[in-house]
């Protein structure tokens, strides 16, 4: 079986597209959200918004459930003496994650406030609003 020049061309195009986006997919950091097991990355959100609340003098109940209200805007997050409180808890979720060894060490705010990566954690079914 002969192969033509346009042959080889194109085999050569298909082979190095699929290379590249091996490559690409294998060097993306992937959100240890939802990377890690369910499980730990629920246990990281909840152990990190605890820290967060304690160092913002934030009260939640339950404890660590600030991550969850601001997630959702449920208006259970008290925003009359801070109305920064959920940008104010996400950095220090994230300072607290500095501190940490682990998958969760180097999480960043895109991460932590990805939709796609929270919802699943509270088993919250999408809906249009997060498409």
């Amino acid at each position: 079986m002969k192969m033509t020049m346009k042959t080889n061309i194109k085999i050569t195009g298909v082979v190095s597209a699929i290379v590249m986006s091996v490559a690409l997919t294998a060097c993306s950091g992937s959100n240890p959200l939802e990377s890690e097991p369910h499980d730990k990355a629920l246990s990281f959100v909840k152990t990190a918004s605890m820290s967060a609340e304690k160092t913002l003098h934030v009260k939640a109940f339950p404890p660590g459930n600030t991550y969850y209200n601001c997630m959702t805007d449920n208006g259970m997050t008290d925003k009359r003496q801070n109305p920064h409180v959920c940008e104010d808890l996400y950095n220090e979720m994230i300072a607290y994650a500095k501190t940490t060894d682990g998958p969760f060490k180097h999480i960043t705010l895109t991460e932590l406030q990805d939709q796609k990566a929270f919802r699943p954690l509270y088993k919250i079914p999408f809906d249009h609003y997060y498409n």
